[in-house]
This record gives structure tokens, sequence and C-alpha cells, in this order.
């Protein structure tokens, strides 16, 4: 009987590894690749539109409101201010080596930025001024951060402005002087990219123009007046860019 129970035992164990044997091996699972994202190229073509505020410091000195006795102002000044919000658009490009961008951009923008400074007695006048459209061509400098960009810049900037004299005693006259401007535009800013082609963008400009003569002469011809004026504008702006 003993042996009846070993043989079948036996019997049994050689079944089994018979069935392991012919069993196919299972395949060792490999798990899928992970695809990593890749980082925000900011390298390309693009261009845009912005808003925003602006409040421009001017200061007027060296006043001779002509000969005579219509309005004997010799080196009266003063300083005055001007507000107002503005919008405008932007073209540029962009160049990324690793994480450090290169680009060139020019903007124009119109502005509605006024100012109105009164000179003194004995014969009062108004000086109403405006600034019509700022532009700038500026190169820029950043550093990414995948989809941030924190960049600087710096470059040129040019400006258009009216001016208009107006005597507040009769007899009224009126004399207007328009300007252009050209000086030195300075700040930074940071960028978004929203997608691979939108990006929002906040960007800052102080901008100097410097001095210039401006003439001015009233209705008739009677006089005529000359102010040297300074010119500096600070710019605050949001916008939005298409990448090509």
């Amino acid at each position: 009987m003993k042996i009846y129970h070993l043989a079948t035992v036996a019997a049994l164990t050689l079944s089994s590894a018979s069935l392991a044997a012919d069993r196919p091996a299972k395949k060792a699972v490999v798990p899928a690749p992970v695809e990593t994202s890749k980082s925000y190229n900011w390298t390309g073509l693009y261009v845009g539109m912005n808003g925003g505020y602006g409040t421009s410091h001017s200061e007027i000195s060296d006043v001779q409101f002509g000969t005579g006795v219509l309005y004997p102002y010799p080196d009266e000044g003063g300083k005055f201010k001007m507000m107002g919000s503005l919008i405008g658009g932007q073209l540029g490009y962009n160049y990324q080596w690793d994480q450090v961008v290169f680009g060139l951009e020019a903007d124009l923008d119109y502005t509605h930025k006024k100012g109105t400074y009164a000179f003194p007695e004995p014969n009062p006048i108004n000086l109403n001024g405006k600034i019509q459209a700022i532009g700038t061509a500026r190169a820029r400098l950043g550093y990414a951060f995948d989809k941030v960009l924190v960049f600087a810049t710096g470059g040129i900037a040019y400006a258009t402005t009216k001016a208009t004299l107006t005597s507040v005693a009769p007899p009224v006259v009126t004399a207007s002087s328009t300007k252009a401007y050209t000086g030195f535009a300075v700040g930074g800013g940071v960028e978004y990219a929203l997608s691979q082609n939108w990006i929002v963008k906040a960007d800052y400009l102080h901008i100097n123009f410097g001095k210039q003569s401006n003439a001015y002469l009233f209705t008739g011809g009677v006089a005529e007046a000359v102010a040297d004026t300074s010119l500096k504008t600070d710019l605050f702006r949001i916008g939005l860019n298409y990448k090509f």
C-alpha cells in the first residue's frame, strides 16, 4: 500500500512539472515611457496691441513773450503735469538661447495725456499741453522661466506734442505750437505664454525727451512767444501678443 501511495505522488508531481513546462513563460511588464513636457520656446516674430496709462512732467523755462507791453514775462517759467490713457500696438522678434532671450521691439501709442499751466499776473496766460503720440524702438534682454519671461529694455523714443497759449485778459489771443521730441527710453516687464501662440504682457517705460525750444505766434501776428520746454514721461501698459 505504501508503495502504491508513493507511486501516485510521484506521478502527480511529474504531471504537474510537465504541465508547467508546457505553459508559455510570462513576459515582463515594461512601464510605458512618461513624456516630459518641453520648455516653452520664446523664439519667433510677434505682433500685438497694448493699452495703459501715462504721466508726463514738463518744465517751461526761459520764456520770452515778444517785445513791447503785450506779454512782458521775461524769464518766467514753471512745472506742470500731463496725465491720460493710451492705446497702441507693437511688433517684435525674440531669439532664445538656453534660458536667455534677446529681442527687438517697436511700438506706437496714441495718447490722451493733457495738462495745463497758468502763467502768473500781471497779464495771465494759460498754456494747454497735450502729447498726441509716443513711440519707441528698443532692444530687450530677458530670462525665461519656462512660460514666464522677465526682461529689461532700452532704446530710442519719439513723441509729437501740441501746446496752446491763450490770454486771459482781453483782448483774448491764442498761439499754438506743434513739436516732435526725440529721447531715450528704459524700463522692463514680464510676459506669460497662455499657449504656444498667445502671450500676455505688462511693462513699464521711463522716457526722457530732454529740452527743446518752442515758438508760438499769436493770432494777428501781434507777438511771438519762445519757450524752452523739457519733457519726461512714464508709461504703464498691459498687452496681448500673437507669436508666429
